[in-house]
């Protein structure tokens, strides 16, 4: 049973979470003007029960509050998809944080979330994570089918063609960071990449001894 609590949200991935927050029964508080202009006004002078900002790396969010305002919100983000990842819970001084992350599929269900707010781009959410560049392409297009400038079905074809164009082409070779939440970053590979329809395969060749442990 969802708990109505207050909170506070910045960043990429700020439109999505606030739309599947506010369907969860949660107040938006402290709000941007951008904010303010998709989901109405918003009660600004009370504290938050939660923080919520941009991971580092923009691949996830991290959650502040306390222990059992923090529990409640990341159960509601676990509903998104079943791919969230979230690190354990931890608490110093009273102040409850965990970071909550999205891969590739997360991002499309909140692709999907926030094109009730407002038009949306496929791969809008890994393009805003995907650096500077990805993420000004993506919001200028967006931007120019809000106000006319451009049809919708030509800006989807050229993010789809921009993606396609980045992606590892056929026997193409090159490394995976694999995120783990607890301790970072790793690399793994070298990889050899090939294409199974709309699947891309990435083959590595283990050598040595001992045991493999995988992405563990």
């Amino acid at each position: 049973m969802d708990i109505e609590l207050r909170f506070s949200i910045r960043g990429i991935y700020s439109t999505a979470l606030t739309k599947h927050l506010l369907d969860h029964g949660h107040e938006l508080v402290n709000p941007t003007k951008s904010q303010e202009e998709r989901f109405g006004a918003c009660t600004s002078s009370v504290a938050p029960d939660v923080i919520i900002n941009d991971t580092g790396d923009k691949e996830g969010v991290v959650i502040q509050g306390g222990p059992e305002s923090v529990m409640e919100f990341v159960q509601d983000i676990r509903e998104i998809s079943w791919q969230v990842v979230v690190t354990p819970i931890r608490i110093h001084g009273g102040v409850a944080s965990a970071g909550i992350y999205f891969p590739a599929e997360a991002k499309t269900s909140l692709d999907i979330i926030r094109a009730k707010i407002t038009y949306t781009l496929p791969y809008h959410h890994f393009c805003r994570a995907g650096g500077e560049t990805l993420s000004n392409i993506v919001s200028m297009l967006e931007e120019l089918v809000d106000i006319g400038a451009l049809n919708r079905e030509i800006a989807e074809q050229k993010i789809t063609g921009l993606i396609n164009r980045l992606a590892p082409r056929k026997g193409s070779s090159g490394m995976i960071h694999h995120l783990k939440p607890l301790s970072g970053k790793i690399l793994l590979g070298p990889f050899r990449f090939y294409r199974s329809g709309e699947v891309l395969i990435g083959r590595r060749i283990i050598k040595g001894f001992g045991k493999y442990n995988g992405l563990g």
